[in-house]
């Protein structure tokens, strides 16, 4: 084979390397080759799949040496011209999520030729489906940790005005971390839709999108006319794909694609086979998934926070039905009275924990309700470990997201942080001491609770003292979310005067942090601060600062 040329996959010819169609069969060629340079930065590794609209490929960040995805607009061989509408929604939408449930976009830009491309998150991981394939069914509590992700990250998604229209195995992405927990991402926002800008002609009329496995009555033609495709759509498919995750099977299976829509249309789902199920909550999971797979949107779950409190109060006792040892001889109850009752504290910790996590990230405050009627929005937070491609925590606020009037007043620009030369550390003093710490109005539970109700310049100024005020380890926990938060604010409140300020302080701060954590040899503070440093998207990145990190944690 010549220098430079490939080999067609569908017919065997060969591919000159500056052509981008086979020359025998127009079959449209690699838009990108091994060891080309994107941009100046961008080393491609190797191609990784191809679908209806574009290609991926793997590529390695010369400058940060990580791992990242690329996606790049399809070439047309039919030479009908490219509508890259759709590509540019798809990076436009993505740049309004940030969470950790769902894929971090990095950049956007264009090829010398005028196509798109979009630089995403490497996840190290598998489908969900393919983990599915080797698995299924999986245990209920694994299934039931997996929905909450999910659900998490779909929540985020609908609160942005954004309807998914392809949740489906193979657009989460899972993998395990050091504990063994399988962590689940959702990916591939590629067809999906604003709700304010839905437009027949972003998709064509007629033309179906989503996987017909998967795809709710509304998307097989339920809808009446003048109405829209909402989240409640994407609360169905995930229905369909959490029944699989528990019965090892999709509810509805069939051989034509008319079938499969006059199933999601018309069939009822099969029950779930509870005998798989934990017997105590086996009967309310059944319940859970047949109500998200009601024909009718109107009687299924209103939002991804209702459904996930739903499986939050079955949690519990799939929990306790799985961990739950049988009992005890009568001649050994006295030996194993300790033992069981250490179990029970620690199962009601657990639980209690959970439920202090999830009302945190659960938006405003009201009275406490009973524990079971906790809406789980999210997993519990943890700083990060996975290495500088954790993405940022989105900012735990905004309950209330049509306020009557804005609540920002006219204030001049401020920086209300200022770069630490060295950490700061709780003074090695009695405790009775500690009460001095910091202002009463940052207190430890000031400092620690999430910002509520919609977010004004006087909350994010308080919360950022608080921030302040802690000692050093503390911050390092937060430093992610205070990026997600610096991000989130920079991207909504562009014209503020205090944004300005922000923009370079609050780099400027945990740059700081990084650098006084090396000086005082914790390698392990200055990757937390780092990696929460190189989330700001208004500031750029520092490779000699990302070198000197990366050196001291070996």
């Amino acid at each position: 084979m010549p220098t430079g040329e490939t080999i067609c996959p569908r017919c065997g010819a060969g591919i000159p390397a500056p052509a981008r169609f086979c020359p025998a069969c127009g079959y449209a060629a690699a838009r990108l080759v091994t060891g080309q340079t994107l941009d100046g930065k961008y080393e491609i590794l190797e191609k990784i799949g191809e679908g209806g609209m574009g290609e991926v490929y793997k590529a390695r960040h010369l400058h940060l040496d990580e791992i990242r995805i690329i996606k790049v607009t399809k070439p047309d061989a039919l030479g009908e011209g490219r509508d890259p509408r759709r590509f540019q929604e798809e990076a436009r939408m993505a740049t309004l999520v940030r969470h950790p449930n769902v894929a971090a976009l990095y950049d956007f830009s264009r090829l010398p030729d005028g196509s798109y491309y979009m630089v995403w998150e490497f996840i190290d991981g598998v489908t969900l489906e393919e983990w599915m394939r080797r698995r299924a069914p999986l245990p209920a509590e694994q299934a039931l940790d997996v929905a909450r992700q999910v659900l998490a990250g779909l929540s985020e998604i609908h609160a942005q005005g954004i309807v998914h229209r392809d949740l489906s195995p193979d657009n989460i992405l899972v993998r395990e971390n050091r504990e063994g927990r399988l962590v689940a991402k959702i990916i591939d926002l590629g067809i999906a839709k604003r709700v304010a800008a839905e437009s027949l002609s972003m998709t064509g009329t007629g033309l179906f999108v989503g996987k017909l496995k998967y795809c709710s009555p509304e998307q097989a033609g339920a809808l009446s006319e003048g109405e829209a495709l909402d989240g409640r759509s994407d609360l169905y498919s995930f229905g369909v794909v959490l029944y699989e995750m528990l019965a090892g099977k999709p509810p509805f299976e069939a051989q034509t694609p008319e079938a499969y829509l006059g199933k999601h249309l018309h069939s009822p789902p099969p029950p779930l086979d509870t005998a798989r199920l934990p017997p105590r909550s086996g009967a309310a999971l059944s319940a859970i998934v047949h109500r998200a797979l009601q024909k009718n949107r109107d009687r299924r779950f209103a939002s991804a926070r209702e459904f996930a409190a739903a499986l939050e109060r079955a949690a519990p006792e799939a929990t306790a039905a799985l961990e739950t040892p049988p009992p005890a001889a009568p001649e050994r109850s006295r030996s194993r009275a300790i033992p069981l009752a250490a179990a029970g504290v620690l199962l009601a910790a657990a639980i209690a924990g959970a439920y202090f996590v999830l009302k945190r990230s659960a938006g405003p405050r009201r009275p406490s309700p009973p524990a079971s009627a906790t809406a789980a929005s999210a997993p519990p937070t943890r700083a990060p470990t996975g290495g500088p491609d954790e993405v940022v925590i989105a900012p735990r606020i905004v309950e209330q997201r049509t306020p009557t009037e804005n609540p920002l007043p006219a204030v001049s620009p401020a920086r209300e942080l200022t770069p630490r030369a060295e950490p700061t550390r709780a003074p090695a003093a009695p405790p009775a001491a500690a009460a001095t710490e910091a202002p009463a109005a940052h207190s430890d539970a000031n400092a620690d609770a999430p910002i509520e109700g919609v977010l004004t310049e006087s909350k994010l100024k308080n919360f950022l003292r608080a921030w302040q005020a802690r000692p050093v380890e503390r911050r390092a926990r937060r430093a992610m979310e205070i990026a997600g938060i610096g991000n989130f604010w920079a991207a909504t409140h562009p014209n503020e005067p205090f944004t300005a300020g922000l923009k370079v302080s609050l780099p400027q701060t945990l740059k700081a942090e990084t650098e006084a954590a090396l000086a005082s040899g914790q390698p392990a503070l200055a990757r937390l601060f780092h990696n929460a440093y190189r989330q700001f998207r208004f500031s750029p990145p520092d490779p000699d600062l990302t070198r000197r990190v990366r050196q001291a944690g070996r």
